[in-house]
């Protein structure tokens, strides 16, 4: 049979999604065109007057399917749904509206929040609002060049989702969400597709999305609303993806860094990404992260201008986290090994602290403390979003061991206290940074019985000094030279100097402070160096461990701990 010459009129009954393998809809006329144009010189010419109708078309149906409003006694403005959507309507079946909820009003945190409790129901549950998500929003809606550092699961996904989907579908304005992996981007990506599927916001705008074009995690405008856009108004993209080129409106950055980045190349590489293509890829830049250290991608956005917002789960006004003799803990048996598991905290710890948590109905305080004992350096990063990394620097591939306290006696008379306030002649009103030591060396190995690292008046530091020195019983005693100056010239505070046994050392007859902390690598490179798992602050000393880094010149910690350590070390 001879080949026939098909030229398609507007109304063939031919049945082009068989014949080209897709459906027949406004973007599919070109197709259609580009296929029959080598045969016959009126096929583009057949397409504009297609696209003209379909225009006419669409201009028609929504100029006579205005909105429907309703005045309530107290004029607030409604808007009622134009469609009845079931589910498991087909996408792609009801036309856009006009429909706003906004309806020309200002918009505001609480208008944001109106949106979410009407369009996302499933996600936002929560009544009253916590004022960390209030805050969470505003800053990031109204503000730019801003990193969220909440708790993990306190709510910031789910904040951010809802927003990302009031960007998209109230306002009608292009979205890019940079992420870590796949799994990031299927999360990111299905969650807005499924805000954009329920019946009520398909009710309320219509089926604002391009059903033929919804893959690879991109999502594109319905075609009339398309036109205005270059750029798919949804992408969720990886960070080593192909992404650049976008030019979206608001650029979101996911978590993306989720590893500890070690190298030196590593580090570079993201930042001279950022450098290169992403400060300049949207009009509007904001991010939400866990930190991962001193030296991770977050601190280099801080030094280009980015601000935090930074929320602890947990902030003490007055004391600091439980040591294990602050819980209350059942013991269970299990293949004839004993475990203990926490169920509490004494009254008397909890006399002594004040704090402030976030008021996330899934963590209350003791929960969160519960989280802390279990794992600590991934409480502090998780949670309270400190710049900790869980693996060392400079003392990376030493060892401290976690003991359990002896009993037998064996530490009587190997038994020394060290002092090291950190007072200057200013802060001797108002409090420093203050070391104690409690320390034993037996048969090589230096053991840790307690140390306190924290914050303290002159009054406090007396205080605890006769407390700790009443309960261990030491040998010898001594204090930094630089606190007995100025008790001698304010002739207060003398608490401790009359103390039985109270010498005097000079830490800068060590060497500078970064010498004397890193003279300690050998010790816990042979493992010399144990701590009780009761020391008051042993958490705190074992992060000062892990984030000691000499090549970081603008680093904030005191690593008073490590200090006083290597004082002790070197004077027994």
């Amino acid at each position: 049979m001879p080949n026939r010459t098909i030229v398609p009129q507007h109304r063939t009954n031919y049945n082009y999604q068989e014949i080209l393998g897709f459906r027949v809809n406004k973007t599919s006329w070109r197709k259609i065109a580009e296929y029959y144009g080598r045969k016959h010189p009126n096929a583009m010419n057949w397409y504009n007057r297609q696209t003209e109708k379909l225009e006419i078309k669409h201009a028609v149906k929504l100029r006579t399917k205005a909105p429907t409003r309703k005045k309530k006694e107290s004029t607030e403005i409604v808007t009622h749904p134009r469609y009845e959507v079931r589910r498991g309507d087909r996408y792609g079946e009801y036309e856009m509206t006009e429909y706003s909820f906004i309806d020309g009003r200002e918009v505001t945190t609480g208008l944001i929040i109106e949106w979410f409790d009407k369009f996302c129901d499933h996600l936002w549950t929560w009544n009253p609002v916590p004022e960390f998500l209030v805050e969470m929003i505003e800053e990031t809606y109204f503000k730019d060049f801003i990193i969220v550092l909440e708790p993990r699961k306190h709510g910031k996904t789910i904040c951010l989702l809802c927003l990302f989907a009031f960007w998209v579908i109230e306002l009608k304005k292009t979205l890019i969400v940079i992420v870590s992996d796949h799994s990031a981007q299927k999360r990111i990506f299905f969650g807005l597709r499924h805000v954009m599927k329920k019946p009520n916001v398909r009710a309320y705008y219509g089926d604002i999305m391009d059903a033929d074009n919804a893959g690879d995690f991109t999502i594109m405008f319905n075609p009339i609303l398309q036109e205005r856009h270059l750029d798919p108004f949804i992408r969720v993209a990886s960070i080593e993806g192909t992404w650049i080129g976008s030019h979206a409106e608001w650029a979101h950055q996911e978590d993306v860094q989720q590893k500890i980045a070690l190298s030196q190349s590593t580090r570079d590489r993201m930042i001279d990404n950022y450098d290169d293509n992403l400060q300049d890829i949207a009009d509007k830049n904001t991010a939400s992260a866990t930190r991962k250290g001193e030296l991770d991608y977050y601190g280099e956005l801080f030094k280009r201008g980015w601000r935090p917002l930074h929320r602890k789960a947990v902030e003490f006004s007055k004391g600091d986290f439980p040591n294990l003799n602050d819980f209350i803990f059942e013991t269970f048996e299990y293949d004839e090994t004993e475990y203990q598991d926490p169920v509490g905290l004494t009254k008397e710890y909890l006399a002594g602290v004040e704090y402030k948590t976030l008021d996330c109905p899934n963590f209350s305080f003791l929960k969160l403390m519960i989280r802390y004992w279990r794992n600590p350096d991934s409480f502090f990063t998780q949670y309270q979003n400190e710049a900790v990394s869980r693996r060392s620097k400079f003392f990376d591939g030493t060892d401290l061991e976690v003991i359990k306290p002896f009993t037998d006696g064996r530490l009587n008379g190997h038994r020394y206290f060290f002092i090291d306030p950190a007072f200057s002649v200013e802060k001797s009103k108002t409090g420093s940074f203050v070391a104690m030591l409690i320390i034993a060396i037996v048969r090589h190995e230096i053991i840790i019985e307690d140390i306190i690292i924290r914050r303290m008046s002159p009054e406090e530091l007396d205080d605890w000094g006769v407390l700790l020195h009443t309960q261990y019983d030491p040998n010898e005693s001594f204090i930094e030279n630089d606190y007995a100056q100025i008790t001698t010239r304010s002739q207060s505070y003398q608490k401790l100097l009359n103390l039985r046994g109270m010498g005097l050392f000079i830490n800068r007859g060590f060497g500078t402070k970064d010498q004397r902390i890193q003279s300690l690598y050998g010790y816990l490179f042979r493992s010399q160096v144990k701590i009780y798992d009761t020391a008051k602050d042993r958490i705190h000393f074992m992060r000062e461990r892990r984030g000691y880094n000499k090549d970081a010149a603008d680093r904030k910690s005191h690593y008073d701990g490590l200090d006083i350590l290597s004082s002790a070390v070197r004077i027994l």
